[in-house]
Parts: structure tokens; sequence; C-alpha cells
């Protein structure tokens, strides 16, 4: 049936496609140019999806401003233990957009982002560059649910949908976990996870509801429910990441496991973990992007090895090649550049104490460490072949990974952050920025 339906659909477009093209060939080109010139970002990007006629017009005239596209970094968002608000850590010269997101919530600590847009633990979407937001429905009882209410305890992961160059709105899909051995109730231990029908709640900004959305597996799941019952021990509380790319978002689930799952067909695959990765003493593998390529990257071996891999979709596949392996001990031996030296220093907009910024001249907390004792990974840089890296919770560095160059970025470590968490102090999530002043939330 839902084959079926998807080829009605099909079809439809494409004799809607056809009649808009025979309109728009009765308006010179200049005109429609000049009518669609007039349009807001937020209708500009709709117009877009239109038809491949005015997708074409709108591209080849440039008439949707790149400056309001998420296409430079703007910070990164650093979620620290015990602070309810996140930091951003961003360059100190440039116009800079406010990381403060406390108009929109007390608890604004930042849980997901996808090109400009971002995801609080009160279910409010904010675009922090145009200081809107909107708070998402509850979650409501679909039948999809039915006896598996455990597997959304919190409302399970969330991720973002976004992309301003094809549409002005917005999804937020919800991925189900299992729970712990006490919570199953009557559900199967020996039954594959993720099913091979994976029913999936979507939030949409365009019909303001949730609604369930079926997903097909190709290939084989990660395991049984037993299976990650068993393993998922060592991964308590770490952070699951999403990376939404060439209309496929792409989440890590449970055990290192990660799925590709395309939106437009309706089709979803498991993406097994990296090789080794068994044998990692802490294993917390970070996804991300970089360009146009999907990778991972993992601080292993007493915080002193670093790997990259990078996802290999060709000829139908879905596998993680390594592509770097640095030693970040012998790197720091070796000296860095200082940004001053280069480009603008860094800053943490300390909003938790007041604001006002630092740049690491104070005195007391926001010292560098005497010595590098462990090394946490911040994040791919969405454009360039770089890596963010936070050195004992104080410096920010970044990897180039072509040169093989550490560089110093600036102090992250939040003002008086030590009397606070004390002891427990740390990075719970870290998101690199892409700011986008485009359209209105809704």
């Amino acid at each position: 049936m839902e084959v079926v339906v998807q080829q009605e659909r099909r079809t439809c477009d494409q004799g809607r496609d056809m009649h808009m093209e025979a309109v728009i060939k009765l308006l010179p080109d200049d005109v429609l140019a000049d009518i669609l010139r007039r349009l807001p970002p937020r209708s500009l990007a709709t117009s877009r999806c239109v038809c491949k006629a005015w997708h074409d017009m709108i591209d080849a005239g440039q008439l949707l401003r790149a400056d309001l596209l998420p296409h430079t970094l703007g910070g990164i968002f650093i979620d620290f233990r015990f602070l309810q608000v996140s930091e951003l850590f961003r360059p100190s010269t440039r116009t800079a957009v406010s990381g403060d997101l406390t108009y929109s919530s007390a608890n604004a600590a930042v849980s997901e982002h996808c090109n400009g847009l971002v995801l609080l633990p009160s279910h409010t979407v904010v675009n922090p560059a145009t200081r809107q937001c909107a708070q998402l429905p509850p979650l409501p009882p679909l039948p999809s649910r039915a006896g598996m209410e455990d597997f959304y305890v919190l409302g399970g992961d969330k991720f973002l949908v976004f992309d301003p160059s094809v549409s002005p709105h917005y999804e937020v899909v919800s991925i189900p976990l299992v729970p712990f051995e006490e919570r199953l109730g009557r559900m199967p231990r020996e039954s594959e996870w993720p099913p091979s029908l994976f029913v999936l709640p979507v939030y949409s900004s365009e019909t303001k509801r949730w609604e369930e959305r079926p997903f097909v597996r190709q290939g084989s799941a990660a395991g049984t429910i037993a299976g990650m019952l068993e393993e998922d021990r060592l991964h308590l509380g770490v952070k699951r990441y999403g990376v939404y790319l060439r209309g496929a978002l792409y989440v890590q689930i449970q055990n290192d496991f990660c799925c590709r799952i395309s939106m437009a067909d309706r089709k979803y695959r498991v993406i097994r973990p990296p090789a080794g990765m068994e044998m990692a003493e802490y294993p917390e593998l970070h996804l991300g992007k970089s360009g146009n390529e999907v990778r991972c990257a993992l601080v292993e071996d007493a915080f002193r090895f670093l790997r990259v891999w990078g996802l290999d979709e060709s000829r139908g596949r879905c596998k993680w090649a390594l592509k770097h392996r640095v030693d970040l001990r012998q790197a720091l031996a070796r000296g860095m550049c200082r940004r001053e030296e280069t480009d603008e220093r860094w800053i943490l907009e300390n909003v938790n104490d007041g604001g006002g910024g630092s740049d690491g001249e104070e005195e007391g907390d926001d010292q560098a460490p005497a010595k590098s004792d462990y090394m946490s990974f911040l994040g791919f840089h969405p454009f360039e072949d770089v890596v963010f890296l936070c050195d004992t919770l104080t410096r920010g560095l970044a990897y180039h990974l072509k040169r093989s160059r550490l560089e110093y970025m600036g102090i992250l470590r939040p003002r008086h952050y030590g009397h606070i968490a004390g002891s427990v102090a740390g990075v719970n999530a870290s998101f690199p920025y892409t700011p986008c002043g485009m359209g209105e939330l809704s």
C-alpha cells in the first residue's frame, strides 16, 4: 500500500511540474525573475521547491541570498555539566550571533543542531541568528508506541532535519531507544533491533503536528534487544549525535551503531561501528560532517590518540573508512601556532556568569593548564578538514588534519566553573554552529 501511495504522489508531482512549466513559459524570464526577487527569503525558499523550472531560475539568478544560508562557522555551542545554559565559544572580532538562549527557555542547554537551528531539552526549536523560537507540541500516544512506551523514556532521542536551501520548513524525528531490562515488559528479548519496519514519530513545522512514518530497513539489523541490553551498559550517558546531509538523516543509536534514514523514500540502513571500536576503553563516538562527507571520531588510549573515519557510501556501501590517526601528545610536543598570529582569538561568552566574554587573560579559573591531562572532542569544522578539541577542559584547540598542525584558539573554560562543578566538571555535548538568517519559526 505504501508503494502505491508513493507512486501516486510521484505521478501527481510530475503532472504539477508540467503544468507549472507550461505557465512559466508564458512569462518572459526577466519578468518572472523580478517577481521572485521581491519575495522574502522564506517564501523564495518555498518557491524553489514548487517545480524544476522555478528551482533552476532561482539558482541561476542567485536570487536566494547566500549570506543568509548556513555557510559559515559561527562558533561552537558547548553544554557543560551542571550549567543550565550552553556556552557559545566563538570568534571575538566578527559580528557575532549571541549564544544567550535564555529568552526561549530557562533550561537553554543545546541538545541538537542542524543548519542554524538548535533544539533545547524543553522541546523548543530556536534560531539564535533571528532570535525566534517555537515550542513543539507533546509527543502524542501514537499507535506504533503501544507496548513500547518505555522506548520513548523522556521522549527518546530527537533530531532536527532542516535545509533552508531546499525548504523553509523543519522536521524533528524521535528515535526510540532500548530501555533498561526492568522496563521492557513483555517485549521479546530475541526481537531484532531496530525492527525491519521502523515506525518513527516525526514532527513537521509545515503541518504543525506529529505523525507516524514507516521506514523500511535495507540490510541487517544492529542485533537483538537482548544484545542491546547487554552492551549498552558501557554507553550510559553518552551523547548521540545526528547529521542531516543530502536528504538523509544520520543518527547514532546504541552501542556505536548508526542509522542512515532516507527521509524521501522512507528507507533506512544500519551502519556498523568502525573496526577496532571494541578495543576502546571509553567508547564515545562523535558523529558529524565535514564538507559533503559524514564523519565520526574517537579520542582513545587515555585520551592520547585521535581517530577519524569517513563514511564510504560508494557503490551502495555504508561503511566507515579510517582517514586519520593522530598522536595528540606528539602534536602538543611539536608546539602549536597561536590564533592571534593567523586569525582572531576565540572567546567564551560566559552567559552563565553574567556575560562579558573571556579571552583567557584574567586570573584564576581561566588560566591554561600547566600540563595536558586529557583531550575531549568538540566537533568537526563543517567546511574545512579541521577538528576541534578541548584540552583539559580549559583550552580550545583546532587540529588541521591535512597539515598535521595544532592551533590554539582561546580559553573555553566557563568563569568560576571549577567552583560550580568540582570534580564532575566536563562537557555533555558540543555542536559547531552555522548561523542561518532565513525564515520564521512556527
